[in-house]
């Protein structure tokens, strides 16, 4: 008989976290018994493993309420309980802030509870009151009553430690693996030859239309490229609740035909295999799972230094402490950038500094043929050092120790 675990996240869809969790559905899935407590139905876009059981928490257009927040989290946390000690989990894992506070007030006696973080607190800490309650008072009282806090990258970890008052013997870095059969199979179909003129030169952005991904910032940067006569065309993959202020920026613009905002697609991996650059404008984040299933898609990547994981994706030899502030950074696996400052400005306004060195940047991977043929070899051999195989086995170790 084998044993039982739980995965407790928000939906299937939309995020790196949520894509984690249904990745890691299918591939421990011969090995225990799986059960995965989301919020409804609704939102099972990734493909799983496992039994669903859902909160049928009702449809709210802002998840991100307050009142929306705590009706969730006493659902979550009885229903859980309830879960618990009906099913006896060997380990429950919960993949996000909420969830986290839920998994520490159901524990229960005989099932390890085991707790992730999957973003930059200091971002966290700063971006709204909500957050600074969440890091300052939630994550202290979580991580010290979780069994252990698997951080998925070394740099969340060290910020979890410094800030948050995890203990260092109750924490572990687990990068997000890759599937790289189905990434590389998903690449192999090509595009319409309608998505993207012959002549022109098409870049990619995978990520769901918030604050913390920037795509403004690339935007502003490719009008830059598009004025100065390069032939370029941005297909942006992801849907979130910036789509109508971006489409706006657009049409100020007049980009309609040059900037498209393509939604959620099932294979992203398609697009960034055909993109002469696949560019990250975001201002922060935790591991990028897109980032590094842009390389396992043989793309030459273009990412912001941000806090926390592009680094140690794309320099993996550098000090992932040290960042890079005011220049163009051709690393090893990638060319890393300056963050953009996060305000939203107009089409008509300048360019600040760091949006000039992202469209010098992007012009630079686009022209150069050989500067672009090595990053995209690059890419596949950083690809390989990411392969999911060796993470599931170091998620079992967690299960198992």
């Amino acid at each position: 008989m084998k044993d039982r675990i739980a995965f407790v996240v928000n939906t299937l869809s939309g995020g790196g976290a949520e894509r984690t969790a249904a990745k890691l559905s299918r591939l421990l899935c011969d090995r225990y018994q799986i059960d995965i407590i989301v919020n409804d139905n609704a939102h099972l876009q990734y493909p799983h493993r496992g039994r669903i059981f859902s909160l049928h928490l009702p449809e709210d257009k802002n998840r991100m309420d307050y009142t929306y927040q705590i009706r969730a989290l006493v659902r979550r946390t009885r229903v859980l309980k309830k879960l618990k000690e009906k099913r006896h989990y060997k380990a429950v894992l919960s993949f996000s802030e909420m969830t986290n506070l839920a998994n520490v007030l159901s524990r229960t006696a005989g099932t390890k509870t085991l707790l992730s973080a999957h973003n930059s607190v200091k971002n966290s800490r700063s971006s709204s009151r909500k957050h600074w309650f969440v890091v300052n008072y939630v994550f202290p009282f979580c991580f010290k009553r979780g069994d252990k806090t698997i951080s998925c990258s070394k740099e969340i970890a060290e910020e979890l430690i410094s800030c948050c008052g995890l203990a260092r013997e109750k924490s572990a870095v687990i990068y997000n693996g890759l599937e790289l059969d189905e990434i590389k199979q998903n690449a192999s179909i090509p595009l319409p030859d309608a998505v993207c003129g012959e002549d022109e030169m098409l870049i990619v952005s995978v990520g769901r239309l918030t604050r913390q991904k920037g795509q403004w910032h690339l935007i502003r940067a490719v009008k830059r490229l598009r004025d100065n006569g390069l032939p370029v065309k941005l297909i942006i993959l992801g849907e979130g609740e910036l789509r109508e202020r971006l489409q706006k920026l657009i049409s100020q613009a007049e980009m309609e035909s040059t900037v498209l905002l393509q939604g959620f697609v099932q294979n992203p991996h398609q697009y960034m295999a055909a993109a002469d650059a696949v560019v990250f404008p975001s201002l922060y984040e935790g591991f990028s799972n897109a980032i590094a299933e842009a390389l396992a898609c043989g793309a030459a990547v273009i990412s912001t230094d941000h806090e926390t994981g592009a680094r140690e994706i794309l320099a993996p030899n550098t000090d992932y402490h040290a960042k890079n502030h005011d220049r163009i950074d051709e690393a090893q696996y990638g060319v890393l950038i300056p963050v953009c400052d996060g305000t939203f400005r107009g089409a008509s306004e300048p360019l600040t500094e760091e949006e000039e060195l992202m469209a010098e940047a992007i012009r630079r991977i686009l022209t150069d043929q050989e500067l672009n043929a090595s990053y995209r070899a690059a890419a596949l051999e950083r690809a390989e050092q990411l392969d999911m195989e060796p993470v599931c086995r170091e998620w079992i170790k967690v299960f198992e120790e």
